[in-house]
Parts: C-alpha cells; sequence; structure tokens
C-alpha cells in the first residue's frame, strides 16, 4: 500500500497533468520537495512544459510533459492516469501542503539521525571518562536528554511515512511503524475525500 506522502504527492501531480493553471497555486513547491525521484522529474517535467506553452491547458498537456521529461519511462499514458486518479484538482493546495509537510519531516528525520548518533557517541566517550576518573554517574542524564530529544524528532518525523524505522530510546533497535499507522492515514484521506473544502 502507498503511503500517504506518495498518494499527496500523485494527487498534487495529477491535478496540475488536468489542469496546467493550478501550478500558480503551489508556487511554493520545489522538485526536492517530492520524496519520489520520478515525481521529482514529472513535477520538473510539469514545470518546463507550463513555461514553453503558458496557454496550454487542454487535455493533451500530457503530450507535452512526456516530451519535456528527462526520463525515458514517463509516458503519456502513465501521466494520464495520474490525471484521471487525481481526487478534487480544486484542493491541489491542500496536497501540496501536506507535500510540504512531509519534506520537512523528512528533513527533521536527516537531524534526528545526526542527533541520535551523535547523542549516542557523547554518551559513550562519558561513560569512557566516568569509568577512567572513577567518577560519579551524574554526568550521565545530558546524553541521556540528547537520545530523547532524538527519539521524540523521529516519532514526530514518521508521521508521513510509516515505512520509517523509530529507534527506541532505551535500546537503539529500529522499530517499524505499524498497522495503526496506515489505518490513521486511510481515514486522513477519507476525511479529505469526504470534506474536501
Amino acid at each position: 500500500m502507498a503511503n500517504l506522502t506518495y498518494r499527496a504527492e500523485r494527487a498534487v501531480l495529477g491535478a496540475l497533468l488536468d489542469e496546467p493553471g493550478l501550478l500558480n497555486e503551489v508556487g511554493f513547491l520545489n522538485p526536492g520537495d517530492f520524496a519520489s525521484a520520478q515525481h521529482q522529474e514529472v513535477f520538473r517535467a510539469i514545470i518546463a512544459a507550463r513555461a514553453a506553452d503558458p496557454g496550454r491547458d487542454y487535455p493533451p498537456f500530457a503530450f507535452a510533459v512526456a516530451s519535456s521529461a528527462a526520463a525515458p519511462g514517463l509516458s503519456v499514458r502513465y501521466l494520464q492516469s495520474m490525471a484521471d486518479t487525481c481526487p478534487h484538482p480544486a484542493n491541489v493546495a491542500a496536497y501540496a501542503r501536506m507535500v510540504i509537510e512531509a519534506a520537512l519531516s523528512r528533513h527533521m528525520l536527516i537531524h534526528a539521525e545526526r542527533l541520535f548518533r551523535e547523542a549516542g557517541d557523547l554518551h559513550y566517550e562519558v561513560t569512557q571518562a566516568a569509568k577512567a576518573a572513577g567518577a560519579a554517574q551524574d554526568a550521565d542524564p545530558f546524553p541521556a536528554h540528547l537520545l530523547k530529544l532524538a527519539h521524540a524528532m523521529y516519532v514526530h518525523a514518521r508521521r508521513f511515512d510509516p515505512a520509517v524505522e523509530v529507534p527506541e530510546v532505551e535500546t537503539g533497535e529500529l522499530v517499524a511503524a505499524g498497522e495503526q499507522q496506515l489505518l490513521q492515514e486511510e481515514q486522513v484521506l477519507a476525511g479529505l475525500l469526504q470534506f474536501h473544502e
């Protein structure tokens, strides 16, 4: 099952393929905001096709996008299927906000990984220094706090991607998100489709 981020990205691209004039409503998006490399390429091609022919809003826009794409696998049929499966093209701004939030979560995840790694290294160094000096174990809470902060960042960042593995604070073991996350995603999408305004 595709995750919420993937579906939100497809919804944005499908809306833009169906109604290219909507590109102005998502001017804050960049290709790098898309998690999928293929979606990044489709977005670049949409921008290029729109720039080449700003007035082109009719259905063969998928042909212009396919010819603008650098990736050979982006066929007109594939692009048209994206356009056909977009729930409500008029909601492109809401879909784009979901894409942006997912991109921010991915960036947060990168920082959380770095923080988790550095806190673990610091924890090890503090423990070794305490053992060597025969000092009390009171120096331990600072690295432990950093580990907890990194874990909190992981939990927050994984909201849009149930495939993200989150390390447990105590053990450091990676744990994949469960079926509950997938069910929540389905409920969010059902709500957006039912109450799209």
